[in-house]
């Protein structure tokens, strides 16, 4: 596998769609490996996209200086109006593993984050920014139902046969979402006493780090950088969305509630994509009338009719502030559908930005962050976080 095969298999895995990546496209006279074209909805601007990341390999690299390289990419924005919203990497393929080095921005400090992240933001736009840090550079942008089980796939679980029980192995944990689910709330009815909506259920069970199909994003970009900046052994990352505000979703939308009751149906559930350009037949396939079934017990009044399309979007939620957490992280929610199948999650269709926290400066970012009041026992309010912030004071 070459660099740019290599590459592309990375930012796949990282969440990002397909058809806004290119090969050997050339920005400002300058050839990069793989330009991430993020799309820009305002009809005045030209050429209405945002070239959001931009990949250079180690060789083509050292034939460039890194000034002029930033310089024709600044001057690039300023011609097209665009505010600069641009990351540049040097890449290197060693063996089978990719080194990814920022050329610019390299967060620094708050103060180069302020100067890159936030200062750029325009309170004008009908875009909202949401934030999502990760303590490692490497972590994908997946939620956890997504994720590989901790014992390495040796449980396993059995499905009925015409023939009898099946013993299957899995790997990650959407082979057990409708039973994580419903063994939640069988053990802990009283925690969900006041939670009527599966949504509001599932942001419950995330709160307490069962796997769900939700992903934690936040308003304020010190919280991600907060998250970015622990663990001081690995660089960080810091991820920037943006969202127009028409298309956030409310905890009680129509289409929040189909997408978040998927969590109750078995791994095998799948779209009727035969049917999907015909809502009658779509909505009664025997997958889609039990998935109806399942929201009308939230929703009783529910029309028989969903949208093929919503089950396969990723929707930003703002939730219910009725947990001290959300509110002091000024959180809300990604909430995946599915890629055709239960198996595979929907892909993101959003605006993104990558920041890179080095490793050497993240214990320097805590230290500022807590002097802003950015620290473990603000973030989370629970007494047994406060507990421990008090005990190393």
């Amino acid at each position: 596998m070459n660099l740019a095969e290599k590459l592309m298999e990375y930012l796949d895995g990282k969440g990002y769609q397909s058809d806004n990546i290119s090969k050997d496209y050339t920005v400002a006279g300058i050839t990069f490996d793989i330009v991430i074209k993020h799309f820009y909805p305002k009809k005045e601007i030209e050429n209405p996209y945002k070239l959001s990341e931009l990949y250079l390999s180690k060789d083509r690299r050292e034939k460039l200086d890194n000034e002029e390289i930033i310089e024709k990419i600044r001057s690039l924005n300023k011609t097209r109006s665009i505010v600069p919203n641009i990351n540049i990497y040097e890449v290197e393929l060693i063996g089978e593993k990719l080194k990814i080095t920022p050329i610019y921005p390299i967060i620094e400090n708050i103060g180069t984050f302020i100067e890159h992240v936030i200062s750029p933001m325009d309170s004008n736009s009908p875009m909202i920014s949401f934030f999502r840090g990760h303590s490692s550079a490497d972590y994908k942008l997946l939620p956890s139902i997504y994720r590989p089980v901790k014992n390495g796939g040796k449980t396993i679980f059995w499905q009925i046969t015409e023939t009898g029980y099946v013993f299957i192995p899995y790997k990650e944990y959407i082979y057990r979402e409708d039973r994580f689910f419903k063994e939640a709330i069988r053990r802990c009815p009283q925690e969900f006493n006041n939670h009527t909506s599966t949504f509001d259920q599932l942001v419950k069970m995330q709160h307490y780090e069962v796997p769900t199909r939700l992903l934690d994003i936040t308003t304020n970009p010190l919280v991600a950088l907060y998250f970015a900046s622990q663990n001081d052994d690995i660089d960080g990352e810091i991820y920037q969305f943006e969202i127009n505000e028409a298309a956030i979703k409310y905890f009680d939308s129509d289409a929040v509630s189909v997408v978040a009751n998927i969590a109750r149906r078995p791994y095998y559930f799948e779209i009727p994509v035969e049917f999907a350009n015909d809502k009658k037949k779509f909505n009664k396939t025997e997958d889609i009338a039990y998935l109806l079934h399942e929201i009308k017990v939230e929703k009783p009044h529910f029309m028989d009719v969903i949208d093929p399309a919503d089950l396969e979007r990723v929707f930003c939620v703002w939730p219910k502030l009725n947990n001290p957490r959300i509110i002091r992280q000024q959180g809300a929610f990604f909430l995946f559908g599915i890629d055709k199948v239960k198996t595979k999650p929907a892909k993101f269709k959003f605006n993104i930005r990558r920041f890179i926290i080095p490793s050497a400066i993240k214990k320097s970012i805590r230290q500022d962050l807590k002097k802003l009041g950015i620290d473990e026992a603000n973030i989370f309010p629970e007494l047994d976080k406060v507990a421990e912030e008090l005990q190393e004071q």
